[in-house]
């Protein structure tokens, strides 16, 4: 009676090892597509002036994960050092976010993250770019890939405030192949190849830049 004792023991420990390999490998698909689900990532192209007065472009990363409700704003070797005033704008613009999506920022995470043709980014006029790229990474939605803003936040109303440069900011959107721009009311201009849009507020350009 051994033997046939022993190989049932055998064929148990087999089939457990089958089903914890089974349950083992269900469990990790589904943490990590738990783990896709609760964060996201947003690249947007931030319209700016250089040191010289002509037009550039940087580039604004906006990530969303689960969290406590801290905000982190990276740099390193590789990227700028962001001043003061953009680091309001982004303070603020995460507000407006807020208030727009009606998130529970305390349960989320937020890292901002610019890279620039230059060593120290400053200025208010990405404002409105960081307000639309935060509410798109809460979201989990994709923006156009046609399509820039620029404007200042004049507050957590989500309204868009003039900026300065946006002639200098329109010639450098075309050159790098965009064919929209949003701009402050009362600031369009003329460019050609490029469609310039006046917006008033962050949600009509959220609006206009929504796939």
């Amino acid at each position: 009676m051994r033997k046939p004792f022993l190989l049932l023991l055998v064929a148990c420990a087999a089939i457990a090892l089958v089903v914890g390999y089974q349950y083992a490998e269900s469990n990790a698909a589904r943490n990590e597509a738990a783990t896709a689900r609760s964060s996201y990532t947003v690249t947007l192209g931030l319209p700016a002036v250089d040191l010289e007065g002509a037009g550039a472009l940087a580039n604004l990363t906006v990530t969303v994960s689960d969290g406590d409700g801290s905000v982190f704003v990276r740099f390193d070797s590789a990227k700028p050092l962001i001043n003061t005033e953009t680091q309001s704008s982004l303070r603020l613009a995460l507000d407006v976010a807020g208030k727009l999506t009606r998130e529970n920022l305390s349960k989320r995470n937020v890292y901002y993250s610019i890279s620039a043709p230059s060593d120290v980014v400053g200025g208010y006029s990405a404002g409105a770019a960081a307000a639309i790229a935060t509410i798109a990474a809460l979201r989990s939605e994709e923006l156009r890939d046609d399509t820039l803003v620029t404007g200042r936040l004049g507050s957590d109303d989500g309204k868009i405030a003039p900026v300065g440069k946006v002639e200098e900011k329109a010639v450098a959107v075309r050159e790098a192949g965009y064919s929209v721009l949003l701009v402050p009311k009362g600031e369009g201009a003329e460019e050609e190849g490029l469609r310039i849009i006046e917006v008033s507020t962050v949600a009509e350009a959220y609006a206009l830049m929504r796939e």
